[in-house]
């Protein structure tokens, strides 16, 4: 019985780490939403993508932003690039 359990254990693991299941997609609160209006701007009026190493030195310098570089570049080409 034991055994059994153990493999569908594995089992369950295995299918959320395939589907992508094990976290849940964080919200952007309004204050990170305005901290990357404020930030980026230039490239928001101009209808252009940060690239990573802008994006990068950005954060680095705000208190606010704390999500990796690739969520924020998908965040500026949802919210504003369209």
């Amino acid at each position: 019985m034991a055994f059994l359990y153990s493999i569908y254990i594995y089992m369950c693991v295995c299918v959320d780490v395939r589907l992508g299941c094990s976290t849940k997609p964080q919200r952007w609160s309004d204050e990170e939403k305005a901290e990357v209006q404020k930030l980026f701007r230039r490239f928001i009026v101009m209808q252009q993508l940060p690239g990573k190493r802008v994006i990068e030195n950005t954060v680095k310098t705000s208190s606010v932003l704390k999500r990796p570089w690739r969520k924020i570049k998908d965040h500026i080409r949802n919210e504003y690039c369209r």
